[in-house]
């Protein structure tokens, strides 16, 4: 692998639609990425997932990550063909753990028969602002050691069916008052409070 392959196994790219156009192909192989993330514009339906990532391969002539925001519930990227999961709030209000293993692990399964490999989730977001424009339903709770019990189930369900997790937000998303996809949140807490 060369400097430049190096470099851009390194990113993690959007393309622009559900299948690969020419503009497209040329900018896979010209940057050589590590990852390539899947949005609702480029999902059709499972087999025309499928038919996109194994078009990615061939076109890069690797296999690199495929990721896609799969938390359930409202931010649920696979829906047709694919079974409707409940969000990180719903699954939580079961008071069962097991639940969200059992969740994560349909998911994973559903996730890996297409290709993607890599889930941008859970959120470990405290639901701790009522105010808070982005997160409510997608946090499993309002407590630290719910969110990590929950969201540990989660990851375990994906990393036993082949998928990687990310976890997300960080630092302190839930406490904000702003949509960080519309505007720049600020968090004015003392280090020591993000710490624990």
């Amino acid at each position: 692998m060369n400097l430049d392959e190096a470099v851009g196994r390194l990113f993690l790219i959007g393309i622009p639609g559900p299948e690969i156009d020419s503009d497209t192909e040329k900018t896979l192989v010209q940057v050589k990425p590590g990852a390539v993330i899947l949005f609702s514009k480029n999902i059709v339906d499972a087999a025309q997932v499928r038919a996109l990532v194994d078009e990615i391969e061939r076109v890069l002539g690797y296999k690199p990550a495929i990721a896609i925001d799969q938390e359930g519930g409202i931010v649920s990227r696979l829906r047709e063909g694919f079974s409707v999961s409940p969000g990180a709030m719903a699954i939580a209000a079961t008071n069962r753990v097991e639940n969200c293993f059992l969740a994560g692990s349909i998911m994973a399964r559903e996730m890996r028969a297409i290709g993607v490999n890599w889930n941008l989730a859970p959120v470990v977001d405290v639901n701790c602002n009522p105010k808070n424009p982005g997160i409510g339903v997608r946090s499993f709770g309002d407590s630290p050691e719910q969110v990590i019990s929950y969201a540990r189930a989660f990851v375990d369900a994906m990393s036993e069916n082949g998928v990687m997790s990310c976890l997300k937000h960080f630092p302190g998303k839930g406490r904000v008052d702003v949509d960080a996809h519309l505007d720049l949140p600020v968090l004015d807490v003392p280090l020591s409070t993000l710490d624990s």
